[in-house]
C-alpha cells in the first residue's frame, strides 16, 4: 500500500522529537547548543502543524475540525495530565504529603500544564487559527496579518 507521506516532513519531525529528546537530558553543562535546542525543538512542531493547517480548514467543517484537533490534543493532554497527577499524587502522600501539596500538584499539572503543555497550547493555537481564518473569509492577507 503506497501513502503519500512527504519524507522530508517525517525526517523534519524524527529531528524535532530527537532534540526534544537531547534537551530533556539532564545535561550539566549548559552551553550555547543547549540553548539553541531548547528554543527550537518545540517550534519544529508548532511550524510543521502550521504547513497542514490549510489542509485541515478545507477538508473539515467547523465541527469536524474542532472534534478532530479535541480527539487528536485535547484528550491526550487530559488524559496524561490525570495519569501524571495521580502518579505524582500518590508519589507525594507516600513521602508524606499533606492535601496542600496535593492541590499545588493538580493545579501545577492541570492549571499550568506542566505535563504536556505543548498540546494545550498547540489546541487553543489550532481553534483560534480557525477561527481566525473564518473570520478572515479565506483572503489569505487578511488571515497572515
Amino acid at each position: 500500500m503506497r501513502t503519500n507521506r512527504n519524507k522530508t516532513i517525517d525526517i523534519a519531525k524524527g529531528l524535532a522529537i530527537y532534540l526534544v529528546v537531547l534537551g530533556h537530558l539532564q545535561l550539566q553543562d549548559v552551553n550555547t547548543t543547549i540553548i539553541l535546542i531548547a528554543a527550537s525543538h518545540m517550534p519544529i512542531f508548532f511550524f510543521i502543524s502550521g504547513l497542514f493547517f490549510e489542509k485541515s480548514f478545507q477538508k473539515y467543517t467547523a465541527k469536524e475540525y474542532i472534534l478532530n484537533k479535541t480527539k487528536t490534543l485535547l484528550v491526550p493532554y487530559l488524559v496524561w495530565s490525570m495519569v501524571a497527577f495521580i502518579v505524582n499524587a500518590v508519589l507525594s502522600v507516600a513521602q508524606g504529603g499533606d492535601a496542600a501539596a496535593i492541590t499545588s500538584e493538580a493545579y501545577s499539572v492541570f492549571i499550568l500544564a506542566r505535563s504536556v503543555w505543548f498540546l494545550i497550547v498547540l489546541y487553543i493555537t489550532c481553534i483560534s487559527a480557525y477561527i481566525i481564518r473564518t473570520i478572515s473569509c479565506g483572503k489569505k492577507f487578511l488571515f497572515l496579518l
